[in-house]
């Protein structure tokens, strides 16, 4: 995010390790790997990793029980503070503001069998401001517009894909 942010989601809280998480908490974590300034001044290649090395992984609770049921897992940068995530267990999809760091679900139109974006289910691309993800298992081409925050989709075929 923005040539700087690594976001994983959904993170599962794991009890032992994090007393204060439910165990059916999702989580996003994110890690901040420091600005390009701090890489530019590094000339000594055995050193340039340093820097990354340094930072400490955040983790932010999510308070949206329809994100935690979903266990979404693929995301994608929408502008400078959004990201779209969607795929897991239902069609429901997801904005999450980095400024407020709060999610909050969107509007869908997914027409998926199962699983959405599972493994090998799901290849997305950006061009300008539409983003195109095919699942291959309902085999469905997905556009998300981003200016309208809405999702289309079309068989494959019906665009002449086999």
């Amino acid at each position: 995010m923005n040539n700087r942010f690594i976001y994983l989601m959904p993170g599962h809280g794991i009890p032992d390790e994090s007393p204060f998480l439910k165990p059916e908490t999702c989580t996003i974590e994110v890690l901040d790997t420091g600005s390009s300034s701090q890489f530019a001044k590094e000339t000594n290649p055995k050193m340039a990793g340093l820097v990354i090395a340094q930072q400490r992984w955040q983790l932010i609770q999510v308070q949206n029980s329809a994100f935690n049921q979903t266990r979404p897992n693929a995301g994608i940068q929408l502008n400078e503070s959004e990201i779209l995530i969607f795929g897991g267990i239902t069609n429901s999809n997801f904005v999450f503001d980095i400024r407020t760091q709060k999610v909050e679900k969107t509007q869908s139109n997914l027409q998926v069998k199962g699983n959405f974006s599972k493994q090998s289910d799901f290849i997305a691309r950006t061009f300008g401001s539409f983003i195109y993800a095919i699942d291959s298992s309902a085999r469905n081409l997905h556009v998300y517009a981003v200016k309208e925050k809405i999702w289309n989709y079309s068989p494959l075929s019906d665009l002449g894909i086999k």
